[in-house]
Parts: C-alpha cells; structure tokens; sequence
C-alpha cells in the first residue's frame, strides 16, 4: 500500500507540472521557432471548420512567415478540458502576427445551394436572422463563392471578397438579374404608394363619421 501511495503521489506530482502557463509559453516558442506549425496550432483553443483547421493554420503561418515573437503569461489562458480528468491544461489566447479568425458574410438566396472553394456550406452557416451565411476562415484570399439552383434571383457566377468592413470582416457582394432588379423596383414602387392610399382612405373615413 506504501508503494501503491508513493506512486499515485508521483503520478499527481509528474501530471502537474506536465502543463504548466510556463511550459505554454516555452512551447510557443519552441515550435515557432522552428516552424512546427502543425504542433503550435494545438496551443490555441480553436474550434475546427471546413476552413478553420490545422492545415489552413499551417498555410496561414506559412504565408505570414510567422517565427519567434514575444508571448507573456497574460497571454495564457486555463482550458476547458483536463488531461486524464485531472490535470489543468494551458493554451495561448493570443494568435501568432498576422494569423486571425476572420468571419465572411454572403448572402443567403432562398432555395439556392452556396458552395465555398466547390464545398456545399450548410445552413447550420446561418446567422439567427438567416439572411446571411457567416463563414469563418484564416484568410479570404484565392476563395470561390458559387450558388446553385438560383432561379434567375441572381447571376449564377464566381463571386470573390470583395468589400472589407473592418480587419476581421468580410463582404460578398452579388450581382443581381434585371428581372429581379425589376420585380425590387416595383415592390418600392407599391411601398411608396402605400402611405398615400392609407392617409385617402383614413380621411375618408373621418368623412363618413361626420355625415
């Protein structure tokens, strides 16, 4: 039993000083240093996507040309989860120079399928108001919007990023059918109408209850 106690207690000892903010940071710069991208993208708390992964991280660290740079132990944050449900773990909370998440707003076309790079983006890409997909990605760069099945609403093309809202914002812009221009001019046509034709018959109305 004196032996059974000694080694759980060098088990805690040993898992507790496996990952410390310390050895966070030394690892941080260790693996920028030597460009070993892949194992410094398991450094960061980063929820994976179709376009936010390990291999678009290590193509954008490739681009940026990231190397060491100075990380402080502000920079790093406990994880959620524990390693063998024990032992507190440490991720950085702070992304290399010139790697971010950036978010890119399209346009959500009813009843048309959006594919991104040839890959169908599925509606869970949907804000709450689902008036528009949001994609997150590392970079925008060299990325093809297609839609499918459009039904003449717009053209059916390869569309880009083309408007940048701010540093992690950006914008798709479609171009739209003249018959759909046309049906969205008639439609503010008969808005603009509307305000007329209610204040005619409010007045028409005070008009009756006077007789």
């Amino acid at each position: 039993s004196v032996i059974l106690m000694i080694s759980i207690a060098i088990f805690y000892k040993n898992g507790a000083a496996y990952n410390t903010p310390q050895k966070a940071l030394q690892k941080y710069q260790e693996y920028s240093s030597a460009q070993k991208y892949g194992k410094l993208y398991d450094l960061f708390d980063i929820k994976d996507s179709d376009f936010v992964n390990k291999k678009t991280f290590v193509q954008a660290c490739e681009d940026s040309k990231v190397s060491t740079e100075e990380m402080m132990l502000e920079d790093i944050k406990k994880a959620d989860h524990k390693r063998y449900f024990f032992f507190d773990q440490y991720q950085l909370d702070c992304m290399p120079s010139g790697v971010r998440e950036r978010e890119i707003y399209v346009p959500y076309v009813k009843g048309a399928t959006l594919e991104v790079n040839g890959k169908k983006v599925g509606k869970e890409c949907l804000n709450k108001n689902q008036t528009e997909y949001v994609i997150r990605v590392f970079t925008p760069d060299g990325m093809t919007f297609t839609y499918k099945n459009a039904k003449g609403v717009i053209k059916e093309k390869e569309y880009r990023v083309e408007d940048q809202g701010d540093s992690r914002s950006y914008w798709v812009n479609l171009e739209y059918t003249e018959k759909e221009k046309a049906k969205a001019k008639d439609r503010q046509a008969g808005s603009d109408v509307l305000p007329f034709c209610f204040l005619l018959c409010e007045t028409n109305l005070k008009k009756l209850k006077k007789i």
